[in-house]
């Protein structure tokens, strides 16, 4: 049973780092999820955010007022039978069309079905009481037991109907189930290793196709569109790092317009690496010459990166020790440092308490902290505008402002054009002459998603 474990990197001396501060980033808040388990992944459904909880099952939390989340209830299949011998291991959960899947890499048999369960598959449409619904127990259904301890997983919809693409600890493989009907879930298909003694970690599925993270034996990305039948392959791409015992490629993200991917690597360097994808076509051997590596980066503290999610604009990786790192990719030619925001002081520990995982809603990011619990942090630039005037006799108007990021983000002045940046008073300037009446308000926006607006003075 393929099993990710910390066994050699447990060995590891760790650098020493200065804590840094935090990088055009601020907490909303931070909501404990209760003692005991670490806290793993995170999803979100509309005001609805699950927590896995590994032994401690799965938490919900109502996030409907960001600044004041509250804990909606906890769900552990165990708690079904009292004083019952702990049988769960959480490691992943999914929200989708109100319907929560819990991805379990338990070793205990399931209390009242009295055998291996490795999905649990509960209606959620009412929060605060949660049924049981469904679930894929080992000699439960034909196939079943494939997914009879899965690690993580996924749940999206292919032509319509509901699938759940799960990372078996079994078969090491990505075992496909047809959830239309959660309480009976069917086997479909399979998605075979690349190779003997793959690791496979991570499994996304956007726009009919299937990316997934297969540590040392790096990516694959198949087409699934002609489910039931077998997805095709598009492309493998083979581990480009230093191979690393229980490590290797951990944590894929395609950006949303499916042009490019971030993956990340589980290593003893932890490279965040950023592929064009955009000219791959139907025929593997030919998208082998196609796919680019555009760029790589290293955060170089000795934290073990754990998750990546990208934007078309962004990209957000999970450290276990240093937080959340926030790279550019707007250019789509190189990955550039631009937001970090780290709840743990002091240099990395091995302590395997940080960043687990994050959903990032706009310039909104929700972040699961395998100690501390859920955070909510905004990203963008704090704009803020320091002169706006307006001289009636010289038709100018003059514009000054501020931004958290100073010179390094790009200010425009909205219907007027970018600003210029003085570095000698650090501040962003514009005069713009001909201006024949008063604007009353301006508004100035930054390339990071902050603005500011201000009335306009007469003189």
């Amino acid at each position: 049973m393929v099993r990710l474990t910390c066994c050699l990197l447990l060995l590891l001396a760790f650098s020493s780092a200065q804590s840094r501060a935090d990088q055009n980033t601020a907490m909303v808040s931070q909501l404990g999820v209760g003692p005991g388990s670490y806290t793993e992944t995170l999803d979100k459904e509309g005001d609805i955010v699950a927590i896995a909880r590994r032994h401690d099952g799965c938490v919900l939390v109502d996030v409907s007022d960001p600044e004041n989340p509250a804990i909606i209830t906890t769900i552990n299949p165990d708690d079904r039978v009292a004083n019952s011998t702990p049988s769960i291991d959480i490691w992943d959960v999914n929200i989708h069309n109100g319907y929560l899947y819990l991805m379990n890499r338990g070793e205990a048999v399931d209390p009242l079905l009295s055998n291996w369960v490795g999905l649990y598959i509960y209606d959620i449409s009412v929060p605060s009481s949660p049924t049981l619904e469904g679930w894929l127990l080992w000699g439960g259904g034909i196939y079943h037991h494939l997914a009879g301890s899965v690690s993580a997983g996924t749940v999206e919809d292919v032509n319509g109907v509901p699938h759940a693409f799960l990372c078996s600890d079994i078969t090491g493989d990505v075992e496909i189930f047809d959830v239309t009907d959660p309480s009976l879930p069917i086997y479909v298909t399979s998605v075979l290793s690349p190779g003997y003694f793959f690791q496979l970690s991570e499994v996304v599925v956007q726009d009919n196709r299937l990316f997934s993270a297969w540590g040392d034996g790096g990516f694959t990305i198949h087409d699934v569109s002609l489910l039931p039948l077998a997805p095709e392959l598009i492309l493998h791409q083979p581990y480009v790092g230093t191979p690393v015992i229980n490590g290797g490629l951990r944590t894929l993200c395609p950006t949303p317009d499916g042009m490019h991917l971030v993956t990340g690597e589980y290593t003893l360097q932890g490279d965040v690496r950023l592929w064009d994808i955009s000219s791959l076509g139907t025929d593997p051997q030919v998208n082998q010459g196609l796919v680019q590596l555009l760029d790589s980066w290293q955060l170089n503290s000795g934290a073990l990166l754990w998750t990546i999610r990208a934007t078309n604009d962004f990209a957000f990786v999970g450290h276990l020790e240093d937080g959340i790192q926030v790279l550019d990719i707007r250019d789509r030619l190189g990955l550039a440092p631009i937001g970090c925001f780290d709840p743990d002081t002091g240099g990395p520990v091995t302590t395997w308490s940080g960043i687990a995982d994050v959903v990032v809603e706009g310039t909104r990011v929700y972040a699961s902290h395998q100690s501390d619990g859920l955070y909510v942090v905004d990203f963008g630039d704090e704009v803020v505008i320091t002169k706006a005037q307006w001289r009636k006799k010289k038709k100018r108007l003059t514009v000054w402002a501020t931004a958290t990021s100073q010179g390094d983000v790009t200010l425009e002045l909205l219907g007027y054009g970018p600003m210029n940046w003085n570095s000698k008073r650090k501040r962003h300037e514009l005069n713009v002459t001909g201006v024949t009446s008063n604007p009353g308000v301006v508004m100035v926006l930054s390339d990071l998603t902050g603005f500011d607006e201000a009335t306009v003075s007469v003189r």
